[in-house]
Formats: C-alpha cells, structure tokens, sequence
C-alpha cells in the first residue's frame, strides 16, 4: 500500500472525475523522480511522487537484488469496465482486461524482439469500495502458459487449482509486484458504484529507455 494515500485518492479524482489522461507511451527516466524532481503539472507531479515513494523508498531493495539496472518507469492506467475490452470469447470476458504480458511493444513490432520489464507493479486506485469482480488474475507458470493460451486461439481460459494461477482480489489502495514474465488478465467487472470506475495504475520498472 501506498503510505500517502491522498496522492491517490488526487489521481483517482482527476482521471475519473476529471477526465484526465496520462496519454500514451508514459515513460519517466530513473533520474527524473529523484529527490527534487520537475514536474510540469499536478498529474505529472503525482506519478513522479508514486513512483519515487515506491520504488525508490519502499521497495528499494527489491531493486538492489537484481542484477539488471533499472532506467525508469513505464505508466499507464487501466479504467474498468471499459466497452473496447468488452469480448465475452476472451479471458477478460465483458468489462475485463486480456491476458497478457507487459513488454516493449515497439521493439516487438518492429524487430519481433521480446522485452519484459524488470519488475511488473499494480496499484489499485478505487474506488474505495463497491467494485464486485475485477480481481487480477496472475499465472504462475510464465510465458509458456501464454503460449498454450494463444496457441490454442485464445477463449475462456481455464482456472482449474493446477493451473498455477493466483488471485489477487480489487481492495482500494492494494499493490502487487510480480514477476513480468508472469501473464495476467483482470477478470470482468460484475457491478461497480455509478460513475466510479475500478482504476489502477501500473508502474513498471525497466532497464531500458521506451519510446
């Protein structure tokens, strides 16, 4: 969890209320969330806060126990349900999200080369309570996994207790870190409060620059 929640509950009031984005292709360079970093306005200064608080304070040391040296933050966040993700022949069903891995989508279409982050993070946004389905859904046995799923042309994908799977259930102000070649879907969302979206913002570290 985040120790300053008012920094979410902000970002939750300004996408979801406001209408706000943080846009596409949202990478911060390790440099730039350091003590004393710029910010060009309120969102900017929030995500920056987040991803210093978390990452450089709270979970140092899961950065220094890897080899790999991180280089920045890729951000974006997910707004459920949303009607783009609604196909109820996929994993996320209606109102989910697909099953997937968080890569360098750029160097996969350009080059067909597979780049995975450092470390995968979630952290959910709100609302604060009301959100029925919408549980992340994380697949232990990796990248293999994903490839029997995509093999196979997609579909419901079967949550049976071998298949590796752990659940990690929508609680306002919840964080999850996992291993990125670990794929994940968000499962669909059932009811949620009028206007209230479940919001969650990822903040992937990695060892390379995007964009």
């Amino acid at each position: 969890m985040v120790t300053r929640a008012a920094l979410i509950d902000r970002l939750y009031y300004l996408i979801n209320d406001q209408g706000c984005t943080l846009g596409t292709d949202f990478f911060i360079p390790l440099e730039e969330v350091q003590d004393g970093f710029a910010y060009t306005d309120e969102i900017d200064y929030i995500v920056k806060e987040l991803a210093r608080s978390i990452w450089l304070d709270k979970l140092s040391f899961f950065l220094n126990s890897q080899p790999k040296e991180p280089r920045g933050f890729e951000i974006w966040v997910n707004s459920l349900p949303e009607n783009n993700f609604n196909c109820s022949n996929l994993a996320g069903g209606n109102g989910g999200l697909n099953y997937h891995v968080d890569k360098d989508e750029a160097a996969l279409t350009e080059r067909g080369e597979l780049h995975l982050p450092i470390f995968d993070t979630a952290l959910y946004l709100g609302p604060k309570e009301g959100i029925n389905g919408g549980e992340l859904m994380i697949n232990t046995r990796g990248l293999g996994h994903l490839k029997e799923y995509s093999n196979k042309g997609g579909g419901l994908i079967d949550l049976g207790e071998h298949e590796g799977w752990l659940e990690v259930p929508f609680q306002y102000n919840r964080m999850a870190v996992f291993d990125p070649s670990f794929p994940h879907f968000v499962k669909p969302i059932i009811a949620h409060p009028a206007d209230r979206k479940r919001l969650a913002i990822a903040i992937n570290v990695w060892d390379r620059k995007l964009g």
